[in-house]
């Protein structure tokens, strides 16, 4: 966490997405000792991610999260927008496996 900056207390509790297709995936956000803690659980199967570089900056809580089942990293920004809600913007890199195709025949 980015130093003399104050916790903004909103962010803290167990936030998820209001998409049904990615609601299975919390964010629990506490602090302690004036630092934010970040963990992130799929609730789906119960894999934990690796959360690491936490960094509140007085405005955006920023974090990155590395899925090792799938080897997905995660870059997230969370703002407050009101009450009970967050603005999150997220960026992330993605494996998969590519398999070579048959050469088209030229008729």
């Amino acid at each position: 966490m980015t130093a003399n900056v104050e916790i903004y207390r909103g962010l803290v509790g167990r936030w998820t997405s209001v998409d049904p297709l990615m609601e299975d995936v919390e964010h629990r956000i506490s602090t302690s000792k004036g630092e934010y803690k970040v963990a992130v659980t799929d609730t789906f199967d119960g894999e934990k991610a690796e959360v690491y570089d936490v960094k509140w900056d007085g405005d955006r809580l920023q974090y990155k999260v590395h899925w090792p089942s799938t080897g997905r990293f995660i870059e997230y920004s969370l703002t407050h927008l009101e009450k009970e809600k967050v603005g999150i913007s997220f960026k992330y890199s993605a494996q998969d496996i590519w398999i070579k195709k048959k050469p088209v025949k030229s008729g």
